[in-house]
């Protein structure tokens, strides 16, 4: 028999995937402005010679976002996978 006041099954299984879709949308906004930002310098620099550092470093930036979207990604379908 369920205690009074406990959340059922069903309730904690909501509010899981109210915050795994808040952590997606947490994550994803400054995501988003980062890579924006990366893809801009990148676009831009063709103009300027760069240092190689700084060329690396773009593409790590660039590259490890990209992971990030990925994750991002898998987050929202195991969000999507929880039936509640």
């Amino acid at each position: 028999m369920e205690q009074a006041g406990a959340k059922s099954d069903r309730e904690q299984l909501a509010e899981v995937k109210r915050q795994l879709n808040r952590l997606h949308h947490d994550l994803q906004n400054p995501l988003s402005v980062l890579s924006g930002n990366v893809e801009l310098v990148r676009a831009v620099s063709g103009d300027f010679e760069l240092d190689e550092t700084i060329v690396q470093s773009l593409e790590d930036i660039h590259a490890a976002s990209h992971q990030l979207v990925e994750l991002l990604d898998r987050l929202k379908l195991i969000q999507s996978a929880l039936e509640v």
